[in-house]
């Protein structure tokens, strides 16, 4: 358990530490007096703020001529609460007070200080000289400080024996301390006796960890390994029978040799991220090099696991070598574009033809990668060929045209785009990209062409796409649209029995992104012959005006 843990333990609100202050520099009222200041601090550190306390206290400390032990005392304890530990030592380190004011609390301060900063033999020290708690949450903080300091310089014995008697003077948290005392003991039937004293369920269910640590702490690394082993943590286990089947010089012997083979068939069979890591990790680091095989066997598990770099690093020795096949080059690519070395992937993407399906996304995922290394020419003749050559490939095809119309809207050439999108949207209805590309093509004609046109089309959206997300947003600009056009009536609720100069009532939503921002601008609020609606986003606020149209405005230009 780390001490950073320990808050339900020994009751200190900690928080996360902010940067340090500056010592002397006034935070508090410049006219008030230290004592005003200390008492202020005091309520502020009552109130559960204890960075404001020590900004409070900060220019009293660092007067030498205002620094008294009450002031010092109540900086580090300050300094305590929000976890700033290195302040606290360097406020109470050398203080001649530390044994004979305020309980001796200076030294638990220190001892808590150094073990946070790693500084075991310190601790240890503080936590030796500091006397015995008033109260039973004092000692069995100071018992718990020095237990945990001997466990840290490896005195297990006395660790032990300080934290059963901890555990009898905390008797709230009694169980999770004698956990930590089984952790220290050598002797299993001791550590059995320990367990029989737990009483909560939730504590009796991390037994089987704190035993299995215990043998490694103990050198068991056999009995160790074989209890992680049966508590599934297999890739720790692992990492001990290396531990003790010794260096690399003995590779080839019968556990190290267990060990690899068990790694292989881990990652082979796939799991969780964090342990294809781990593997991995541990292949690396006890048997490189790989044979070819296995490079691949890696490669495959790196790749699954989000590790682009080893991926990329072991499928193309197993390539080279006529291992592997489409998938797994499609793999390398993949792992390519992750680094951001575009124009290797574009290659890679280049010789995957098999099956259809992948090559149809192998082709567009060329072309992208070729517009994202700076080769839009060349990246946008591809994406133009992809929907001739693989027309019944929804995915490829859709996104490539979806694709084109980004390219054409981010060159200004919005009735391309237009083109671009229905297409996308007509041709195949069930992409993904269909309900967002009817929308950007009926915005492109609401700004640069027929507004009854787009009102239509925002209106067909809203009722083959009702679920989708720009449905919302198809709706309200379809009422702008109708209201550009003319249009009262369609402008209004269906019923009309909303007032005519009330738009359709639903909340205003901003075109989707990628809309208008890539040329720095955003499309204007329409206005109609009514009054305007408050909208309930925000947008900028400004006067209806009789010729206020949608037109996209120049960047840099302000509204009217």
């Amino acid at each position: 358990m780390l001490l950073t843990q320990l808050p339900l333990l020994l009751q200190l609100a900690a928080a996360p530490a902010p940067a340090h202050f500056l010592p002397g520099v006034a935070y508090g009222p410049p006219s008030a007096s230290a004592d005003s200041i200390l008492e202020t601090a005091r309520e502020a550190l009552e109130r559960g703020r204890p960075w404001q306390a020590s900004l409070l206290v900060a220019p009293v400390v660092g007067d030498s001529t205002q620094r008294t032990p009450p002031a010092v005392f109540l900086a580090a304890t300050a300094a305590s609460r929000w976890g700033g530990w290195p302040e606290v030592g360097r406020l109470l380190q050398g203080e001649t007070w530390l044994d004979s004011l305020f309980d001796g609390r200076g030294r638990i301060l220190l001892a808590r200080s150094a073990l946070e900063r790693g500084d075991d033999s310190l601790a240890l020290a503080h936590a030796l000289a500091a006397p015995r708690g008033r109260y039973a949450e004092e000692e069995g903080e100071r018992l718990f400080l020095l237990a945990t300091a001997y466990d840290r310089v490896d005195q297990l014995d006395s660790a032990a024996a300080t934290y059963r008697r901890a555990a009898a003077v905390l008797p709230a948290v009694a169980d999770w301390i004698l956990l930590k005392a089984a952790a220290v003991t050598a002797d299993s039937a001791a550590r059995v006796s320990i367990y029989e004293r737990i009483n909560l369920s939730l504590a009796k269910a991390r037994t089987g960890w704190t035993d299995a640590a215990a043998e490694e702490r103990a050198g068991n690394l056999e009995g160790a390994a074989r209890r992680y082993r049966e508590l599934g943590a297999w890739l720790t286990a692992a990492r001990l029978q290396l531990r003790m089947s010794g260096d690399r010089a003995t590779a080839a012997s019968a556990p190290r040799a267990e060990v690899r083979r068990e790694l292989l068939e881990k990652i082979t069979a796939g799991g969780s991220a964090a342990s294809l890591r781990g593997a991995i990790a541990l292949l690396d680091s006890a048997f490189a090099p790989l044979t070819i095989e296995e490079e691949l066997l890696v490669a495959r598990a790196a790749d699954e696991a989000g590790l682009a770099a080893r991926a990329a690093q072991g499928y193309p020795k197993a390539l080279s070598a006529g291992l592997g096949g489409e998938a797994e080059r499609y793999g390398y690519a993949g792992a390519l574009v992750r680094l951001g070395r575009n124009a290797e992937a574009a290659a890679q993407y280049k010789l995957v033809r098999s099956p259809s399906w992948m090559a149809a996304s192998a082709a567009y995922l060329r072309a992208r990668s070729l517009v994202r290394d700076g080769q839009a020419v060349k990246g946008r003749g591809e994406l133009v060929e992809i929907p001739a050559r693989y027309p019944k490939d929804t995915t490829a095809a859709s996104s490539a045209l979806f694709l084109l119309g980004d390219l054409a809207t981010d060159e200004q050439a919005d009735r391309l785009a237009r083109t671009y999108y229905r297409r996308a949207a007509v041709r195949y209805p069930t992409s993904r990209f269909a309900a967002p590309a009817r929308f950007r093509a009926a915005m492109v004609e609401l700004l640069t062409g027929d507004a009854a046109m787009a009102a239509r089309e925002f209106d067909e959206l809203g009722r083959k796409y009702p679920r989708s997300d720009e449905a919302p947003a198809s709706v309200y600009w379809a009422g702008r649209a109708w209201a550009i056009a003319g249009d009262s009536v369609k402008a209004t609720p269906a019923g009309g029995r909303r007032p005519r100069g009330i738009l359709r009532p639903i909340t205003p939503v901003l075109p989707p992104a990628g809309w208008g921002s890539r040329r720095g601008c955003r499309p204007r609020r329409p206005t109609p012959s009514w009054p305007c609606p408050k909208p309930t986003r925000p947008w900028p606020a400004r006067r209806c005006s009789a010729d206020s149209d949608l037109r996209p405005r120049p960047a840099g230009s302000t509204s009217g």
